[in-house]
């Protein structure tokens, strides 16, 4: 029920933005909201909220150390550590990626607007990272060899693919998805999805100290209660250190 209202709201979003129907408005007609103003308010389920659903900084480590025994695996490590080195982008974002438009190796940076919002967001934000050394040695192992236009892409995953469809998009997660499960199994880590380099990334910085207002720009949400749902409570050695300084 959850989702299906969570897909309605978006419809809606989009045909009351979309002025197909004028006599209708937002405000007054759209039943989406505060319940307040008696309006109904999706609730997320207990069972599906987003926390505990990241490395912690022992599981992180131990992947980082783990020697790819098939090329399969190799490519599913990679791409979750670009992900997570990318500040947590969603899959649909770094398959989108332009080669001279996004990204520049001189710079240290790539810049991106969020895929998931970009049609519903009144106020499209680019989200702007600074990268290191390691994603830039990932990006250059794995971005497209032709010479690059405006309209080439930075990753060939998508070449001679269709980038409005989603369905190689979900292809492609699910190859790096199959590759993440046979390496959870061998370092025995629970889940290891795609998912969890973007949840793994803001509780990382949490942890090191990165201000919640920066943690909020590169994730590219708006509201705090959301971005809270991704993190966790700190790893206890980053208590027992806070506890030392009081």
């Amino acid at each position: 029920m959850e989702s299906h209202s969570i897909r309605l709201q978006a419809i809606l979003s989009l045909v009351y933005k979309s002025d197909m129907y004028p006599e209708y408005t937002k405000e007054i007609h759209f039943p989406f909201g505060d319940a307040i103003n008696n309006k109904y308010k999706i609730k997320r389920s207990q069972e599906k909220k987003m926390t505990n659903r990241h490395l912690t900084l022992e599981q992180l480590e131990i992947f980082k150390n783990y020697v790819p025994e098939t090329e399969s695996e190799e490519y599913s490590k990679d791409m979750f550590f670009l992900m997570y080195y990318l500040a947590g982008c969603y899959p649909i974002d770094l398959l989108k990626m332009f080669y001279l438009k996004n990204y520049s190796k001189t710079g240290n940076h790539c810049s991106y607007y969020r895929s998931k919002t970009y049609n519903t967001a009144k106020i499209r934000k680019v989200i702007n990272i600074s990268i290191n050394s390691e994603a830039i040695y990932l990006i250059e192992k794995y971005r497209n060899r032709v010479q690059p236009t405006n309209k080439t892409m930075l990753f060939p995953f998508l070449a001679q693919r269709s980038t409005t469809s989603k369905e190689p998009i979900r292809s492609w997660r699910k190859t790096v998805n199959n590759g993440l499960r046979q390496i959870a199994k061998k370092i025995k880590i629970e889940k290891l999805k795609c998912d969890t380099a973007r949840h793994t990334t803001f509780n990382k910085m949490k942890n090191e100290g990165v201000p919640f207002s920066k943690i909020m720009e590169v994730s590219g949400h708006t509201s705090f209660n959301t971005l809270q749902e991704y993190l966790d409570s700190f790893e206890p050695l980053k208590m027992l250190e806070a506890y030392d300084k009081l």
